[in-house]
């Protein structure tokens, strides 16, 4: 039988302030399915600070500059307004004005199954969850800074077909990449850890990656090739980025885990500049 979903609002919130860090305590003893971010102030709007309810994505991007996810204090979750909206669109979810949606389970998975796996399962009894809170850092500059949350949630203890607990936690890592100037470079320092589902390289000069576990090339396609491979699987590639799914399927089996040999990332710029590269994996277990 279905397990009943509900929501709730956020309670507690502080911290709301330009140059603050707003914290969002998330209850425990539930299963989180998702969390809404409903941030506001004041923008400039036709050459007057207007109040704006429900900024668009520009204003968000202008108003906060990370949005972490953290369990027992530690991180599970990185992002930028930007990577949050592209990653969600880019898997068909588009942005709507005033909100921030961050989909532990994740709506557009093949299986309701598969959607169901990656819920997160915040229970002392067995993961060892004493709290989770959500940290939105807001830009030093932000004027009249005003923030709501929502949270879904269901109470579903989490357990397979035996009986036993199990969790598909996905990780939102960001790694910096530098580059020089025109070329080729290699990254192989990916948390490897793990089933890795997504990386997105956020820059307009990536043209190509190459992808090695060993002597194993898995992967291996310039920028428009990449994004013409997504098409059938109704994934878009976003602008400025390249988006390496391995899991591009939608099922969650399909990433890669590499035993915990590195990932070795051969990137083909064709500019220089310091760029993020957003990975996904997931963990069975959150520390």
């Amino acid at each position: 039988m279905a397990t009943p979903r509900f929501n709730d609002q956020v309670s507690g919130i502080s911290g709301v302030a330009a140059g603050g860090i707003a914290l969002l305590p998330i209850p425990t003893e539930l299963r989180l399915i998702s969390t809404q971010l409903c941030p506001s102030g004041t923008f400039v709007v036709g050459g007057v600070p207007t109040a704006v309810a429900r900024p668009s994505r520009a204003q968000l991007a202008a108003l906060i500059d990370l949005i972490q996810v953290e369990v027992n204090s530690d991180t599970i979750r990185e992002m930028t307004v930007d990577e949050l909206i592209d990653e969600n669109e880019a898997n068909g979810i588009p942005f709507q004005a005033g909100f921030l949606q961050v989909f532990m389970m994740e709506p557009k998975r093949a299986t309701v199954s598969g959607e169901e796996a990656l819920a997160w399962p915040l229970y002392r009894n067995p993961w060892g969850v004493n709290s989770c809170r959500i940290k939105v850092k807001f830009n030093a500059a932000a004027a009249a800074p005003a923030l709501t949350a929502s949270y879904e949630y269901d109470l579903d203890p989490q357990v397979n077909s035996k009986g036993s607990a199990y969790a598909n936690i996905t990780f939102w890592k960001r790694h910096t990449v530098q580059v020089a100037g025109a070329g080729t470079i290699d990254k192989n320092d990916l948390d490897v850890d793990g089933q890795i589902q997504r990386i997105t390289v956020r820059s307009a000069n990536v043209t190509k990656i190459v992808a090695k576990v060993g002597s194993r090339t898995i992967h291996d396609r310039v920028l428009d090739e990449n994004a013409a491979s997504l098409k059938p699987y109704e994934v878009t590639q976003q602008a400025n980025t390249y988006a390496l799914y391995f899991d591009k399927s939608q099922i969650v089996d399909n990433g890669v885990d590499t035993g915990g040999r590195p990932l070795l990332l051969k990137l083909t710029y064709s500019g220089a500049g310091d760029h993020i590269a957003l990975q996904q994996i997931i963990k069975p277990k959150f520390f």
